[in-house]
């Protein structure tokens, strides 16, 4: 995880599920501005704008925090590449 928890409060399950339909979530401030710029793009509820796998690997996150860091291992990878290849495959209709 990120952060920690996640950024989504909510009293109820339906009030979650508005909050994440609506992109409406909270950030400590303590939070680095690359992270919070990485979590902003990873929960836009704008597909256009949304990060994509290829995207989230790119971010300066990464870059300036986390340079040896292995987060997925080899299944995981493949599970990732291979749900990538197949909405890009789907977006290309």
């Amino acid at each position: 995880m990120l952060y920690g928890c996640i950024p989504f409060k909510a009293d109820d399950i339906e009030s979650l599920q508005i909050l994440i339909s609506e992109g409406k979530y909270t950030m400590a401030e303590d939070i680095s501005l690359e992270a919070r710029d990485l979590i902003k793009h990873l929960l836009d509820t704008n597909l256009k704008i949304r990060y994509d796998f290829s995207s989230i690997v790119r971010h300066r996150w990464f870059e300036v925090y986390r340079e040896d860091l292995e987060i997925f291992n080899f299944n995981e990878k493949m599970a990732l590449i291979n749900e990538f290849k197949y909405h890009k495959e789907n977006d290309d209709d």
